[in-house]
Parts: structure tokens; sequence; C-alpha cells
């Protein structure tokens, strides 16, 4: 349970980061849901990834969360957390079970998923290591809008019907889906050539945090500045597109 997570967080931090607890409880205060994901991301890492974590961020100058180790390697991981109500709107879904069981439809969440990364490219930038950006989000609909299907979108951006305007005998075959790339986190054209983009990002844990379970979706990127080995976080990372061809 998150009360369960939370206490054991703060013990933690009690204990080896007293500094870091008051401001981990002024945060709780303040913006509970960044704090939660906090506690969340620290749980998943240490509980089912067996890696060493650290509190890497500065109480003065700030910086990323968390320094993992695992084995001969280290990495670097900043958490960040989607507030609900901004998911709600994004989506079109309210953050609650219709009272009459019925279902609607709604968006994807894909520019708030990529204006999210863009704000932390240039923060995890200055780590001379992999590194890792985790999103998280508590939206009651948040294991759809940030599970596989999301993510996908999140690499290639929303996909388009695209029908040619000249109608022919062939034109099943012509209809097809494509992709501006406008909101791909880790693709853009550039002169009509798709070339990588935020490479400061070595991967990004979409983090789905529901009342009794946290479910997480990875995506590797697939040219960044230090390359991070899925083998790290065998039980979390999913390559949303393992069969990409550069």
């Amino acid at each position: 349970m998150i009360s369960d997570i939370i206490k054991s967080y703060k013990t933690f931090l009690m204990v080896k980061y007293p500094s870091q607890h008051k401001l981990f409880c002024n945060r709780l205060n303040n913006d509970p849901e960044s704090a939660r994901a906090e506690a969340v991301v620290f749980s998943l890492l240490r509980q089912y990834v067996t890696v060493d974590v650290t509190i890497a961020e500065d109480i003065i100058t700030g910086g990323a969360d968390f320094m993992c180790s695992k084995a001969e390697t280290k990495f670097i991981i900043e958490v960040t957390s989607l507030k609900s109500e901004a998911v709600a709107e994004q989506s079109g879904l309210p953050n609650k079970a219709p009272e009459d069981g019925s279902t609607s439809s709604f968006r994807l969440i894909t520019h708030m998923l990529r204006t999210k990364a863009s704000e932390k490219a240039a923060q995890l930038a200055k780590y001379e290591m992999p590194r890792v950006l985790a999103i998280t989000c508590e939206h009651l609909a948040s294991d759809v809008l940030l599970g596989p299907y999301g993510a996908e979108a999140f690499m290639s951006s929303d996909t388009k019907i695209a029908i040619p305007i000249q109608i022919k005998e062939t034109i099943e075959e012509e209809i097809h889906l494509t992709t501006d790339l406008k909101n791909s986190v880790f693709f853009r054209f550039s002169n009509g050539i798709v070339e990588p983009c935020r490479q400061s990002i070595s991967a990004i844990l979409l983090i789905s945090i529901l009342a009794d379970s946290s479910l997480a979706v990875g995506i590797l990127h697939p040219a960044p500045q230090y390359m991070f080995s899925s083998a790290l976080l065998p039980n979390m990372i999913y390559n949303a597109f393992r069969g990409y061809q550069s």
C-alpha cells in the first residue's frame, strides 16, 4: 500500500539523510503526488530490481533524485509526476469511475509526456553516465495512458490515418498509418530526415501508481549519449520498439 511505502521511505531518509527527510515531509504536505512518486520509484528500485539506491539530489543545488548501482554499473534516475487533474483534462477521462459503469472515448497524453521529458532533458545532461527519467501518474486510467500503447505513441508520436487525395482502384492498399513525429520523445524530422533527439535521456519509465499496485513500462532511446542496458531493470523495462531499425 502507498501508505506503507511512504512510511518506509520516510524512515530510510530519517536514518540516512536527515536533511532530505525534512524536505520530503514538506513536499508531502505541499505536493503530495510528487512526494509519493519519489517514494514509489525508490521502493520499486529497492524491492523489485535489487539495485543499490542512494539519494543524488543536493539540498542546495538540486539535481536528479537517485543514484543507482548494480554490479559495476551506475546510472542516474530523475523522478517527475503528472498531476491527475491535468491528465484528466488532457485525456478527457475523469479521475473517477463512472457511476453507471459505462466507458467513454479518450485521448492519449503524448503531448504532456513529451513536454515533461523536454523539461528534464537539460537537467539530466550533466551526468556522465546512463540517465533514466521516471514519469509517474496516479490518475485512475494511468495504466492505460502510460501502458504499452501509450508508450508506443510516446516513441513515435500519435499516429494518423493517411488517405491519398486521388482515389484509385487500389485505395485500400494505399490507406496507411503515418506520424509527423511532432510529439515523439526520441525522434524528430530535420529537413525531411528522421534524426534522434533528447539524447541526454537514456531511457524512460512510465509508472502508473494505483491504489494497491504500481505498473511500469520502459522505453529505451536507440541512440542516447550514454547507452542504458535493459538488463539493469529486467522486471521494469519494456522496449516499445524492439524491432526498430535505424
